[in-house]
């Protein structure tokens, strides 16, 4: 069950959150520990807010998430 039909169904979700995260600063090696600390916590969706990542390599940043996490 996804975490929508979780929701539909009034089920209870896990959600990981994390603020002012920079991504763009944070390096290859902190950004893969975080990533996998994130899909590691087997949350069911992500809260990503604050600064993430300056606006040109924001896209890239989120879809490094996605594709790691497998979660929205």
């Amino acid at each position: 069950m996804n975490v929508l039909d979780r929701m539909r169904r009034r089920k209870a979700i896990t959600l990981a959150w994390a603020t002012d995260v920079h991504l763009d600063h944070a390096g290859t090696e902190r950004t893969s520990a975080f990533l996998e600390m994130l899909r590691d916590a087997g949350a069911d969706a992500i809260l990503l807010g604050g600064d993430i990542a300056v606006a040109p390599e924001l896209v890239a940043e989120l879809e490094a998430v996605a594709a790691v996490t497998e979660v929205p």
